[in-house]
């Protein structure tokens, strides 16, 4: 089974990738509120990337053994944390699409 999942950015919620969305309606499609963000609880913490990839680990069960594949795709932060998935998870992300992605100076060389 294939999943794409929309990640959003921040100051954003679901809703971003909306009309996207429709657009795959042929596609097992998977949108949600990152920690913190829209209709998700937001924990009185700072939130880091660690946070935010337990958070991802157990929504999406990613380190769980089953025939899910994954698409990714990120806006800005949600590109950030498509990135870090794909690298933690190679097995399970079949492709990756960074959009807005914020390079940091270091990663331009």
């Amino acid at each position: 089974m294939i999943k794409i999942v929309f990640l959003h950015g921040l100051f954003a919620s679901k809703r971003f990738f909306q009309n996207v969305e429709k657009e795959f309606s042929n596609y097992e499609t998977l949108s949600f509120d990152l920690i913190g963000f829209g209709n998700e609880k937001k924990p009185n913490i700072k939130y880091n990337l660690k946070d935010f990839m337990n958070f991802l680990d157990t929504k999406l069960e990613l380190s769980q053994k089953n025939k899910i594949q994954y698409i990714l795709v990120g806006h800005s932060l949600g590109s950030l944390l498509a990135k870090e998935l794909t690298k933690k998870y190679p097995h399970k992300i079949m492709k990756t699409f960074l959009i807005a992605y914020p390079f940091r100076s270091e990663e331009n060389k």
